[in-house]
């Protein structure tokens, strides 16, 4: 599952360098748009990142609150506390607690980077089609000027 996730994590990173690069070649108020949109990521990169420095105490600890009454619940399997013995691990419990919470933080990094890069995909695809558009209209008209011109000229008679 991990890999999975590394993967995904990799194509998405990926495919985002390749259309910032792709969007540097905008013009006019594409690029004014591909600005913003680049700029509004950063913005909530940086909340998101900031949130996560400022809160991780209070979140370790709602982790580790989650996971101690996780643990001290009935499961189908359970066996009383005679036939085995205690295995609460307070170290462990707290290394999985900030296993969990990092991995919140990176799916919501993953979030962000994926609505920035769908709002790329959308901006420069509709730049291509406004380019292919363009060319197509350009050689249309060029297309009908020209047989226009070879024509021969109806004579007077």
């Amino acid at each position: 599952m991990a890999n999975n996730q590394t993967a995904k994590l990799l194509q998405v990173e990926f495919n985002l360098a390749v259309r910032r690069r792709e969007a540097q070649n905008l013009s006019g108020t594409q690029w004014e748009v591909n600005r913003k949109v680049i700029d509004q990521a950063e913005q909530h990169r940086r909340e998101e990142k900031q949130d996560f420095k400022l809160n991780y105490e209070a979140r370790l600890q709602k982790e580790k609150e989650r996971l101690i009454n996780k643990g001290g619940e009935l499961h189908q399997d359970y066996k009383p506390p005679w036939i085995t013995s205690d295995e609460f691990d307070t170290n462990q419990i707290a290394r999985q607690a900030a296993r969990n919470i990092k991995a919140e933080h990176d799916a919501k990094l993953f979030e962000i980077d994926k609505v920035e890069l769908k709002a790329l995909d959308k901006l420069v695809e509709g730049a291509k089609l406004r380019e292919k558009h363009k060319a197509e209209n350009a050689q249309s008209l060029n297309q009908q000027f020209n047989e226009g011109v070879q024509k021969p000229r109806r004579q007077i008679q």
